[in-house]
């Protein structure tokens, strides 16, 4: 399933990382190198890390650990 919040720099960062040269304009004319792309750049998106939560100790100390 293609997102769509891909934007252009996501697009551009996927292309530099398939190693492609060239023109991204020329590269998204082709509708299969548009969908490969377009799923990299998720694929990218995805597997970046996420802030890990912080813990709250003051409700920890309280006894509130409602979720």
């Amino acid at each position: 399933m293609i997102n769509n919040s891909i934007n252009r720099a996501k697009l551009d960062l996927a292309f530099r990382s398939c190693g492609c040269t060239g023109d991204l304009d020329a590269a998204l004319a082709f509708p299969a190198l548009a969908i490969a792309l377009k799923n990299v750049a998720e694929t990218i998106e995805a597997n970046k890390p996420r802030p890990k939560p912080r813990y709250d100790f003051k409700r920890a100390i309280a006894g509130d650990f409602d979720d």
